[in-house]
């Protein structure tokens, strides 16, 4: 079955899934080498012209490795779109970005996603009118070797 995880970098991102095989990325077979993929992008300033593909047999296992290298943090927010369908972006931290934020405590997921939107948009009437997805950002100063 097609499995894949997808973690933001600033300008690039990580996959690991067990269906994509491509010249055109660090393709690399386990995430046993975190630690040195890590330590490249925190050398060179996180700065790739391209992606990272782990392809292995099992996702979900090498996710949650991947994670244990990281402070997880939970959070949720929206796309926001008009009539129109354009898109609604903020400009935090120097980064053009979909509002979010962290869970309060005892908040769900759908409450936090809602409350957030409104905080950071000023919009007031917020309809869901899809299914919920996840994405995932890592934070590298946050990395622990």
């Amino acid at each position: 079955m097609f499995q894949i995880y997808k973690v933001f970098v600033n300008n690039f991102f990580i996959l690991i899934t067990d269906s994509i095989k491509t010249k055109n990325n660090y393709l690399f077979d386990s995430v046993d080498s975190i630690s040195q993929i890590l330590k490249y992008l925190i050398e060179n300033d996180y700065n790739l012209d391209t992606n990272i593909v782990f392809n292995c047999t099992n996702p979900s296992k090498e996710f949650n490795c991947f994670k244990k290298h990281f402070k997880y943090i939970e959070a949720a927010g929206g796309l926001i779109q008009n009539r129109d369908e354009n898109i609604l972006m903020i400009y935090k931290n120097q980064v053009w970005d979909l509002p979010k934020g962290k869970l309060e405590k005892g908040e769900s997921a759908l409450n936090a996603a809602i409350r957030e939107v409104k905080e950071e948009t000023g919009i007031n009437h917020v309809n869901i009118v899809s299914e919920p997805f996840f994405t995932y950002h890592i934070y590298l100063s946050a990395f622990q070797l």
